[in-house]
């Protein structure tokens, strides 16, 4: 996707910084240190697909790069493919403003999983709230597609699978 076609110019992957317990400003350090840890799992899975130094490169040079969804007001995301993970832990006008941000030549892909949550006091149903909305507004306009995947998608493990099918 990035060597051969130069379909895309760049890769951006985002996810809400939405903490288990205290927030993000109780971690020591700048920006980059304080979202180091959301963005552990994204880095983890990029270097599962992709070569440690060449990983790196398209790190330097921002071919890859991680945009916390807070810090997207602003942007354009043009000739990029975007990717938002657990967008089951961000509000509608968050939601709203990310997917406003998509330029020319741009694909994104939203993922998450809506028993996932555990943040109670963001909930009141938000991402249900957002699926309905996409749903019934988007879905169908050109360009716009939805995918719902159930318990024989989960490639993660067996036992995963089975987690999630015995509790609630």
């Amino acid at each position: 996707l990035l060597d051969k076609s130069r379909e895309v110019e760049k890769i951006v992957m985002t996810r809400p910084l939405a903490a288990c317990g205290p927030g993000m400003g109780h971690l020591p350090g700048d920006i980059k240190a304080k979202t180091d840890p959301f963005t552990k799992p994204v880095m983890d899975a990029l270097k599962y697909f992709l070569p440690p130094l060449k990983l790196q490169t398209y790190i330097d040079n921002e071919t890859i790069k991680f945009e916390p969804l807070e810090t997207m007001r602003g942007e354009n995301f043009h000739n990029s493919f975007v990717i938002m993970d657990e967008m089951q832990n961000c509000s509608y006008m968050q939601f709203k403003m990310f997917a406003t941000r998509i330029g020319e030549n741009t694909k994104y892909i939203v993922s998450g999983d809506l028993r996932q949550s555990d943040l109670d006091t963001w909930r009141f149903n938000n991402s249900e709230d957002i699926q309905r909305r996409f749903i019934d507004n988007l879905v169908g306009a050109p360009g716009v597609g939805y995918c719902e995947l159930g318990i024989n998608d989960i490639v993660r493990s067996g036992i995963a699978r089975e987690i999630i099918m015995r509790l609630p």
